[in-house]
């Protein structure tokens, strides 16, 4: 039989027993210590801290069915060596942060000043150096629901670093930020700073304020589009190359030469080939610079695009348009006004004859419209009208306007989901406005939504690159967005450089509002707390490969019945990364009294349709 073991039957003393404790416990420590550096070493959560200069080129209306090899052979490729976001979510409608309609093509389809922005003078600079501004930037809070371009380029102008802007949006950004160092602004209406017009015409690069405004017999903007190129690459990029810098570029186009044509029209495929060669000669003067390496490539979009139904018509590949035209408008206030003018016995008397604007308010005004392309805001003023139907209190008269108007609204064919502020009280068939998003005191009384039909392979013998989508809409052009469908919620997301991971197809749910968040970590900045979004980080390299599987969230609205019809509308959101992103939205209308659920059903499968 074997001894026993000393170790195990000797009594200990104390002073030796907590030695021996303290070794133990030193080697627990130690062991610890190693193995969470290996986690960290191992942890696919680090994100990138260096700094890199980052280029966002902004293609507003692109969609992912719109990528080809043929169309756009350089995107395509920028794609397959860096990483896409295939679940890539666009803003939300109006008055949540999707640009109106007329926003974002104003400055390609109207006239704009030939002047820019008056500064200081300043000394002649080099041909390619434009002078860079003393000024310290003055700050401003974004106000609500801005746009997250826009914010994050002042966002960077605080953290004093230099930033490129063009396209639309300069003006705005340079109200919020008065006279910012190292910022180089261009628009259709703005050039800061003030000899930068000057400086293009040495470069012998047409400044876009001196380009023609856009019409549908010169759609595409292969201009505009050339003219931003140009300038960045030439005079601009030569001002910011020696460093991190942040560039955004927002071309007009395939927004602007949809709304004038049609997304089937040719002008389209030729939009998409015009931004591509743009972003190919980038490419190609990044290189020359000797800074493509180290800079990052974004090209996104912030909405998607659908042909325009006519009010009486039941889909777009019916109808063959050659330029807008009012008869392709769904003109809500004039459907108003006109059930309003049959008096007592029409669905709305409170309404009256005089009142429905569109614009200011007047005396008699009860409802003013306005109209944004795939959604109308409509707002109940506090005029004398309204008092009276509140007995005397404009809010309680807004309660009754929308248990009027939301009824109607419902019943109509090319009216989609209709949301009614919550202060308003809850009608059946409508959601709650916050449904969208935090309210703001601006937020409209009601926001109507037009119906779609995403799947549509609209204007017939027009189409030949056969694009899909179609939807009603308070406008009068040929191509819009706006809406709740797939084919307007749906946008882009391609990326590559140095902070990027290679060969990435991402199914995650991301958005608009996170590259705010994403593109201040590629430049090496401290995110804000209360920024909106998240870092995306599985794009990034090092990032994670794998995470928890989005969770679907479906909102109805209760169940409306008339006569014979019932209606119900959703919202799908998809939940990732405790961020939430809007899917899509779609409104059913049925005959009879289906159940509820059935209703939910088809309402669900027509928002998630693309």
């Amino acid at each position: 039989m074997a001894s026993p073991d000393p170790s195990r039957n000797e009594s200990v003393s104390p002073g030796a027993l907590l030695a021996r404790q303290f070794v133990t416990l030193l080697l627990l420590m130690i062991s610890l210590a190693i193995s969470f550096t290996l986690l960290f070493v191992q942890s696919p959560q680090q994100t990138t801290t260096t700094a890199h200069a980052t280029l966002v080129l902004i293609w507003p209306g692109m969609r992912p069915d719109m990528v080809s090899a043929t169309l756009t052979p350089h995107l395509a490729q920028l794609g397959d060596d860096g990483v896409v976001a295939t679940d890539h979510h666009a803003l939300l409608p109006g008055p949540f942060g999707m640009p109106a309609e007329q926003a974002l093509v104003a400055q390609a389809t109207t006239p704009s000043p030939a002047t820019g922005t008056p500064l200081p003078a300043t000394a002649t600079p080099a041909p390619t150096a434009p002078p860079v501004p003393t000024a310290t930037p003055a700050l401003a809070t974004p106000p609500a629901n801005v746009d997250p371009f826009i914010t994050l380029a002042q966002t960077v102008i605080g953290d004093k670093v230099p930033v490129v802007y063009e396209g639309a949006g300069g003006a705005a950004l340079l109200r919020a930020v008065p006279h910012p160092a190292d910022t180089y602004i261009l628009d259709n209406a703005t050039a800061y700073p003030a000899n930068l017009n000057g400086q293009l015409l040495v470069a012998k690069v047409t400044p876009p304020s001196d380009l023609p405004p856009l019409d549908a017999a010169h759609a595409p903007d292969t201009a505009r589009t050339e003219a931003l190129t140009q300038a960045f690459i030439q005079v601009l990029l030569p001002a910011v190359k020696s460093g991190a810098f942040l560039g955004i570029i927002r071309y007009d186009d395939p927004a602007a030469s949809a709304a004038l044509t049609g997304i089937g029209s040719p002008a389209l495929p030729g939009a998409l080939r015009a931004d591509d060669t743009a972003l190919g000669e980038i490419i190609a003067g990044l290189r020359d610079a000797g800074i493509l390496d180290n800079t990052n490539i974004i090209v996104t979009s912030d909405h998607g695009l659908a042909d325009v139904i006519a009010p009486n018509a039941t889909s777009a590949a019916t109808q063959a348009y050659t330029a807008p035209t009012s008869a392709v408008r769904t003109n809500l206030a004039a459907l108003l006004a006109a059930e309003a003018a049959k008096g007592a016995k029409g669905a709305l008397p409170d309404v009256g004859r005089a009142g429905v604007t569109n614009g200011a308010a007047g005396k008699t005004t009860t409802v003013v419209v306005a109209a944004g392309g795939g959604e109308d805001a409509l707002t109940f003023p506090a005029t004398s009208a309204v008092q009276r139907l509140g007995n005397g209190d404009a809010g309680q008269g807004g309660k009754t306007l929308a248990q009027e108007i939301a009824p109607f609204l419902l019943l109509q064919p090319q009216v989609g989901v209709v949301f009614v502020n919550d202060r308003l009280g809850s009608v059946n068939g409508t959601l709650p406005l916050s449904a969208l998003g935090a309210l703001s005191a601006g937020a409209p009384d009601v926001l109507v939504t037009f119906a779609a039909r995403p799947t549509d392979v609209g204007q017939v013998g027009t189409n030949t690159a056969a694009f899909a989508g179609s939807m009603y809409a308070d406008t009068t052009d040929l191509g819009t967005w706006g809406g709740l469908s797939r084919r307007d919620l749906h946008a882009i997301l391609f990326a590559e450089g140095p902070s990027f991971a290679q060969n990435i197809s991402d199914t995650a749910p991301t958005g608009t509002q996170d590259l705010v968040p994403t593109v201040e970590t590629l430049l090496g900045l401290t995110v804000p707390a209360n920024t909106p979004g998240r870092i995306i980080q599985e794009l990034l390299i090092n990032g994670p490969q794998s995470g928890p599987a989005p969770t679907l969230r479906i909102q109805p609205s209760n169940q409306f019945v008339s006569n014979d019809t019932s209606y119900m509308s959703v919202l799908v959101f998809e939940d990732f990364a405790n961020v939430e992103y809007l899917h899509g939205g779609a409104a059913v209308r049925a005959q009879g009294i289906p159940t509820p659920d059935s209703l939910k059903q088809q309402a669900v499968a027509l928002a998630e349709q693309e």
